[in-house]
């Protein structure tokens, strides 16, 4: 796995620079779970308050986030 991780062909700009923003865990792993717990933090008031009054919407929304998981980890 980890071998996998750091392919020579990823050391390119493209890697490097989504590895500092936070979007890949290729150089910086710590960076990458902070952002992930910020977005997180933001975003659960709007998940309770879907929770609590929009039921069905909720149903609706992680139905569709697990499918977008599933066909990522393809």
């Amino acid at each position: 796995m980890i071998l996998h991780a750091f392919r020579p062909d990823r050391f390119d700009a493209s890697h490097i620079v989504a590895s500092f923003a936070g979007m890949t865990t290729f150089i910086t792993p710590q960076f990458w779970t902070i952002v992930i717990e910020i977005v997180a933090s933001i975003a659960m008031p709007a998940i309770a308050f879907v929770v609590l009054y929009r039921r069905q919407s909720f149903a609706c929304t992680l139905g569709l986030a697990l499918l977008v998981n599933a066909k990522q980890h393809r």
